[in-house]
This record gives structure tokens, sequence and C-alpha cells, in this order.
């Protein structure tokens, strides 16, 4: 990518060594500095599919990318979901490389509508829905009863904390103990310090969650569980845990690993049928979705939303916030019919 950003763009000497060395990072900095570095190599990846394709039929990169060829390469694509990315891809390189980006032409545009009815007409996938709070409700009173086990307290923290917080999985998983600050009784601070794609400075950002009083409060479950695994600052707060055949208790197993993300899927999983839904209409960032969803619903304004849960645009934000039939039946109501 960067000796194609040398032969699209170039880089002239200035004459100045100073100047030449700043010049000399602009390739890097066009190519990581926007996006997150797991997006990059998605991109990257999806862009060097495209250019194998070309060197197959063509025999020769197509430098700049024309817009017909790239339409005629999307139709063949198995899925939209993969025609997306490539889109996506395709317009980022435009950008970086400052050609023209060929995902603005009309017959690319017609071909991404065509594929999207192609796959709609044979869709059998379930739409996954946003966790409501009543479904929160009731795994906290399956899971943090007074008589909960140590596992089924892990599970109410992996549900409740992503749900309060906003949090991507990646983002809960990766948090230490030492992350966590709280504030007497009101609320705890919780700073992610790993990479994430919801940073949007690159320098750890912090979610403030605050204590509820109820039943179901974030902050009481936090420090319950807190309390049941003695772990230390520098383990994580997610981790594995082991049924003890002697002591007959569930203890922490390692708690320098962070629990994996496919064992946390599986306790969400086991939670949302323990309740009685379907597991096949939630994953674990509906609980985000739900959030978010539920904060807007109660009235808080769009841009704290956006604020805590890390959003960069109102565009990106609005695509997780679900619409209930509550809500489009006030619409009715208020138009005077």
């Amino acid at each position: 990518m960067v000796d194609e950003y040398h032969r699209t763009v170039g880089l002239p000497a200035s004459g100045n060594d100073a100047i030449d060395s700043l010049i000399s990072r602009l390739p890097e900095i066009a190519i990581t500095g926007s996006l997150a570095d797991s997006t990059v190599r998605t991109y990257l990846g999806s862009f060097s599919r495209w250019r194998r394709w070309c060197s197959d039929n063509l025999n020769r990169p197509p430098t700049p990318i024309d817009a017909q060829l790239f339409a005629a390469y999307l139709s063949q694509l198995r899925s939209s979901a993969s025609a997306k990315q490539c889109v996506a891809s395709i317009s980022w390189v435009s950008t970086v490389l400052r050609t023209n980006d060929p995902t603005k032409d009309s017959i690319v545009i017609a071909t991404m509508k065509w594929l999207l009815k192609q796959e709609s007409s044979k869709s059998t996938r379930t739409k996954k829905r946003a966790v409501t709070p009543a479904m929160i409700e009731k795994i906290e009173e399956k899971f943090a009863s007074a008589q909960a086990s140590l596992q089924d307290l892990r599970a109410a923290v992996i549900c409740v904390i992503a749900y309060a917080g906003f949090f991507r999985i990646s983002e809960l998983l990766s948090l230490k103990v030492r992350n966590l600050k709280f504030q007497e009784q009101s609320s705890v601070t919780i700073r992610v310090t790993a990479a994430s794609k919801t940073d949007q400075v690159a320098n750890g950002f912090e979610r403030h969650v605050a204590a509820t009083g109820k039943a179901t409060c974030p902050v009481q479950l936090l420090r319950r569980y807190l309390h049941s695994t003695q772990l230390s600052a520098n383990s994580f707060l997610l981790t594995q845990l082991r049924h003890d055949q002697r002591s007959h208790q569930v203890i922490v197993l390692r708690a320098n690993r962070p629990l994996a993300y496919g064992r946390a899927r599986e306790i969400f999983t086991d939670c949302i049928r323990v309740i009685g839904c379907d597991p096949k209409e939630y994953s674990l960032h509906m609980l985000r979705k739900g959030g978010a969803t539920a904060a807007i619903e109660g009235g808080i304004c769009e841009r704290s939303v956006q604020r805590q849960g890390g959003w960069r645009s109102k565009r990106s934000k609005e695509v997780y916030i679900q619409t209930n039939a509550c809500e489009q039946l006030r619409i009715t109501s208020a138009i005077g019919l």
C-alpha cells in the first residue's frame, strides 16, 4: 500500500531535509492515521482480494480503479456484506491515494442495490434484536440473586455492565480490576486502556456508570462480584473460573488471562435461553445496542448517548438505535389525527 501511495501520489523532494523527513511519513499517516488498526487490516485485505482478482483476469492491477470493472467484481461476490466491505475499502483507498472514488459512480451504486435485492429475496437469516431493560431485569433475577454462584455473578456482570456502559465486548474483556474506580456508593468510573474502535483519540477513554439504588444496580453488582472473586488490581475483571473438587466451590482459574470471546458468547447465549428468549435473535453486541436504545427512549439527549458510546458521528450512532412500537405509536398520536 505504501508503494502504491508512492506510485500514485508521489513524494516530490522539497530541497529541505527537515521537510522531506516529514513528507516521507505521509504514507504511514494517510494509511494508519484515520482508522483503527483492525479496520485498516480489514480494508487492506479486501483491497488485496480486489487486486488479485484483477491480476488473475487482466494480468495487471487497475490504477486508477475503473468503476465499471469494479461493479463487475462486486456482482460476483457471494454476499452483500462482502460487497459493502469492499466498497468501504475501495472508498478509503481512493481517499488515501487521492484518486477519484469509483464507489460514487452510478453503476457501482446500482450494482450494490441489485446485490441487496438479490440477497433479501432469498435471505432466511434472523435479524438481531436489541436487548431490552425487561430482559436485563430477568437476567439479574436469575443470575444475581442472593444465592447466586460466582459463575452466575460473572454472567450477570457481562450482561449488565456491557448494557449500562454501552461497551463493545472486546472492551469489556480487556478490563482489569485496576481500571475500575468506585466513587463511594454513587458511581463507578471504568477506564478502557486497550486499543478500541470507539477510542477516537487512541489515548484510552472512560465510561461512568451510576448507582441506581435498585435491585438491578450495576455498581452494587460489580462490588458483589469483586468481593466474591477477591481479584487483585492487576487481574482481568472477567476471567476463567473452575469448580474445585476439594472445596466443591467455584474458584478463579487464571486471573492473568482474560475470558475468551467464544466463552463470553456461550455465557450470554445461556442467559438469553434461561430467561425464555430465542438466542438466535440476540448477540453480545445487542447489549450495547439495547443500552443506547433504552437511553434514547428514556429521554437522554442524543449527544450524551453518542459520547457515552464513543460513536464518531450521529450517523454511526443511529445505526444502533432501534425505535420500538410504542415510540412509533406516539408519532401517530402527535400528528393531530
